[in-house]
């Protein structure tokens, strides 16, 4: 059993280098991982190498996308 296991790890920058390598490293881990990027084009690559990532393009430095209303 690892430490990740039954945990959720949201990974910021997960489109490319150190947040990908990141997301893939969690989810073999054990986490589930929500991979968060506001490209989101290699999100299939991610979600297809461990089903524990599901991609979602987001900006998490956009305000007003964070807090509607």
């Amino acid at each position: 059993m690892s430490a990740l296991d039954e945990r959720v790890a949201i990974v910021t920058g997960a489109n490319s280098g150190i947040g990908h390598a990141t997301a893939l490293r969690f989810a073999e881990e054990g986490a589930a991982v929500i991979a968060v990027d506001r490209k989101g084009d290699r999100f299939k690559e991610l979600e297809n190498a461990n089903p524990r990532i599901a991609g979602v393009v987001g900006d998490v430095s956009d305000h007003d996308a964070r807090h509607p209303g």
